[in-house]
């Protein structure tokens, strides 16, 4: 015999009844249990953003650094693996510094009529940055005027200034990681006990029933039908003997007449004779009651009348009011 009982997850199984019991005349005993987990399933998307640092902002290092898929688990139980959005890829520089570095130009002045370095400016401006004069040197052209002296010079002066770069420190990348997750909860546990036959169970004894003697010897203790052997009677109702030894029925099935007093005719229950069953001719035949089918019927005929009453009310009204509206 497999009994299954299905119990939520917050019911205690101890309460499954394992006791031997008893069908169909044998006794079986729990010779197994099994327990198995109704499982429903829920799912949801999830997007979870992946930040790491990187010493460079070229996107294909940076992609090679980050892992295509991830596994993801949420506080309210559910778990999944979740795949790199590269759409979602993202780079940012993290700080910044500024270096220095020394800068030099040099500036050609031509054709200068003396070597005066009054005529060489003293600062100049490059590139956004201020540079100071640092050095000049003086080439003669040739050129000499009447008094024999050099009249033409060409100027190279050299500017020195610093350069300061802002720079940045490190990058920050930032990625989605996108995909579906699941939860799955018990919803119930399955119990399966089963139990076999181990013995045949033992036979109900049945105590014997008591003998039930009457208390008196009034005549009302025995069935009407009943016969009986009288073997003390009063002069006036003792009967002959039966001299032919022959089974006379109707003197056993006499009853005794209800005028007779008690003390006129004394019957002891030891007296009393198991007497053989009467002829079915002999039988008292019980006529059928036939009242309540009478009045059943007188019933039904009652309400019969007063439905025919009320309709012919009903169409009398009507046929009043067809005349009074002609």
């Amino acid at each position: 015999i497999l009994r299954t009982y299905q119990l939520s997850p917050a019911d205690d199984p101890a309460g499954i009844p394992t006791n031997d019991f008893e069908d169909h005349e044998w006794v079986y005993h729990m010779t197994e249990m099994t327990s198995e987990e109704v499982t429903a399933t829920e799912t949801k998307p999830l997007t979870r953003t992946v930040t790491l640092s990187s010493e460079t902002d070229d996107m294909e290092k940076i992609l090679r650094k980050l892992d295509g898929e991830i596994h993801a688990e949420t506080d309210d139980g559910y778990a999944g693996t979740l795949r790199l959005d590269h759409k979602s890829v993202r780079v940012e520089a993290s700080g910044y510094d500024t270096r220095s570095a020394p800068v030099s130009v040099t500036r050609l002045y031509p054709d200068l009529a003396d070597a005066d370095l009054s005529l060489i400016p003293k600062t100049i401006e490059d590139g956004g940055k201020t540079l100071t004069l640092d050095d000049v040197k003086w080439e003669n052209v040739g050129k000499t005027g009447e008094n024999g002296a050099f009249t033409g010079y060409n100027a190279t002066a050299t500017y020195l200034g610093t350069s300061s770069t802002r720079y940045a420190t490190g990058y920050t990348v930032t990625a989605d990681y996108t995909g579906e997750v699941t939860r799955s909860d018990v919803e119930m546990i399955t119990w399966r006990v089963e139990f076999a036959p181990i013995r045949e169970a033992e036979p109900v004894e049945i105590p014997p029933q008591p003998t039930v003697t009457p208390e008196n010897d009034s005549p009302e203790d025995f069935p009407e039908a009943e016969p009986t052997n009288v073997s003390e009677t009063s002069d006036d109702t003792k009967e002959p003997e039966n001299t032919d030894n022959s089974t006379d029925f109707e003197a056993y099935a006499t009853p005794i007449p209800t005028e007779t007093s008690p003390a006129a005719v004394r019957v002891t229950p030891s007296e009393v004779l198991t007497p053989t069953a009467p002829p079915i001719s002999e039988r008292t035949q019980t006529t059928p009651d036939f009242s309540r089918l009478i009045r059943s019927l007188l019933s039904c005929g009652l309400l019969l009348l007063l439905a025919g009453a009320l309709y012919l009310v009903q169409k009398r009204k009507r046929l009043k009011g067809d005349i009074d509206q002609t």
